[in-house]
Protein backbone atom coordinates (compact mmCIF):
# COMPACT_ATOMS: atom_id res chain seq x y z
CA UNK A 1 0.00 0.00 0.00
CA UNK A 2 1.02 3.65 -0.27
CA UNK A 3 0.92 5.08 2.78
CA UNK A 4 0.47 8.95 3.23
CA UNK A 5 -0.25 11.38 6.22
CA UNK A 6 -2.39 13.97 5.62
CA UNK A 7 0.59 16.73 6.05
CA UNK A 8 1.56 14.98 2.38
CA UNK A 9 -1.31 16.79 0.33
CA UNK A 10 0.01 19.60 -0.73
CA UNK A 11 -1.72 22.71 0.58
CA UNK A 12 -3.40 23.74 -2.19
CA UNK A 13 -5.11 20.45 -2.80
CA UNK A 14 -8.37 21.52 -1.22
CA UNK A 15 -10.86 20.03 -3.45
CA UNK A 16 -12.11 16.38 -4.10
CA UNK A 17 -11.65 16.93 -7.44
CA UNK A 18 -7.81 18.15 -7.13
CA UNK A 19 -7.38 15.43 -4.80
CA UNK A 20 -8.57 12.71 -7.46
CA UNK A 21 -5.67 14.25 -9.80
CA UNK A 22 -3.29 14.11 -7.25
CA UNK A 23 -4.02 10.56 -6.62
CA UNK A 24 -3.99 9.92 -10.07
CA UNK A 25 -0.32 11.55 -10.66
CA UNK A 26 1.14 10.25 -7.73
CA UNK A 27 0.24 6.56 -8.41
CA UNK A 28 1.49 6.85 -12.36
CA UNK A 29 4.62 8.45 -10.78
CA UNK A 30 4.77 5.33 -8.51
CA UNK A 31 3.67 2.59 -10.68
CA UNK A 32 3.92 3.76 -14.37
CA UNK A 33 4.44 -0.31 -15.62
CA UNK A 34 1.68 -1.65 -13.55
CA UNK A 35 -1.04 -3.28 -15.87
CA UNK A 36 -4.10 -5.02 -15.39
CA UNK A 37 -6.03 -8.03 -17.59
CA UNK A 38 -8.79 -5.58 -19.05
CA UNK A 39 -10.74 -8.62 -21.14
CA UNK A 40 -10.23 -11.86 -23.58
CA UNK A 41 -9.51 -11.52 -26.71
CA UNK A 42 -11.11 -14.03 -29.71
CA UNK A 43 -8.40 -16.20 -29.21
CA UNK A 44 -8.61 -16.26 -25.35
CA UNK A 45 -5.65 -14.26 -24.90
CA UNK A 46 -5.28 -11.46 -21.95
CA UNK A 47 -5.39 -8.20 -23.26
CA UNK A 48 -4.13 -6.37 -20.79
CA UNK A 49 -3.56 -1.99 -19.93
CA UNK A 50 -2.12 0.25 -17.40
CA UNK A 51 -3.64 -0.03 -14.07
CA UNK A 52 -3.04 4.01 -13.85
CA UNK A 53 -3.36 6.59 -16.60
CA UNK A 54 -3.35 9.56 -15.76
CA UNK A 55 -3.08 12.62 -18.82
CA UNK A 56 -3.59 16.26 -20.10
CA UNK A 57 -4.72 16.70 -23.01
CA UNK A 58 -5.65 19.78 -25.21
CA UNK A 59 -9.84 19.73 -26.23
CA UNK A 60 -10.45 22.14 -28.61
CA UNK A 61 -13.94 20.63 -29.56
CA UNK A 62 -15.52 22.78 -27.96
CA UNK A 63 -15.57 26.84 -27.98
CA UNK A 64 -13.26 27.99 -26.26
CA UNK A 65 -10.64 25.48 -26.58
CA UNK A 66 -9.75 24.13 -22.82
CA UNK A 67 -7.43 21.98 -21.26
CA UNK A 68 -8.62 18.58 -19.47
CA UNK A 69 -6.73 16.18 -17.55
CA UNK A 70 -8.49 12.59 -17.97
CA UNK A 71 -7.18 9.42 -15.51
CA UNK A 72 -8.01 5.98 -15.43
CA UNK A 73 -7.31 4.02 -12.48
CA UNK A 74 -8.23 0.11 -12.86
CA UNK A 75 -8.10 -1.23 -9.54
CA UNK A 76 -8.68 -4.76 -7.91
CA UNK A 77 -10.93 -5.43 -5.04
CA UNK A 78 -11.63 -8.10 -3.10
CA UNK A 79 -14.61 -10.08 -3.45
CA UNK A 80 -15.78 -8.88 -0.01
CA UNK A 81 -16.92 -5.61 -1.56
CA UNK A 82 -20.40 -7.28 -1.97
CA UNK A 83 -21.00 -8.07 1.50
CA UNK A 84 -19.35 -5.28 3.38
CA UNK A 85 -18.91 -1.48 3.86
CA UNK A 86 -17.62 1.08 1.31
CA UNK A 87 -15.78 -0.08 -1.87
CA UNK A 88 -12.26 1.72 -0.90
CA UNK A 89 -12.20 0.06 1.97
CA UNK A 90 -11.27 -3.33 -0.24
CA UNK A 91 -9.01 -1.94 -2.94
CA UNK A 92 -6.16 -4.43 -3.20
CA UNK A 93 -2.56 -2.56 -3.58
CA UNK A 94 -0.76 -1.72 -6.46
CA UNK A 95 2.87 -1.96 -4.05
CA UNK A 96 4.74 -0.32 -1.38
CA UNK A 97 6.34 2.81 -2.53
CA UNK A 98 6.80 5.89 -0.42
CA UNK A 99 5.32 9.01 -2.11
CA UNK A 100 8.07 10.86 -3.98
CA UNK A 101 9.35 14.68 -1.99
CA UNK A 102 8.45 16.11 -4.80
CA UNK A 103 5.00 15.26 -4.80
CA UNK A 104 4.22 16.00 -1.68
CA UNK A 105 3.45 18.77 0.16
Amino acid sequence: MTDFALTDIPPNVRTVEKLAVWCAEVLQNLYPNATVVDFLDENGEPVQSRAIQSNKFFYDAVAPAEWRHASRMALRITNQHQVSGNVYNHVIDLGQLPIPAGMKA
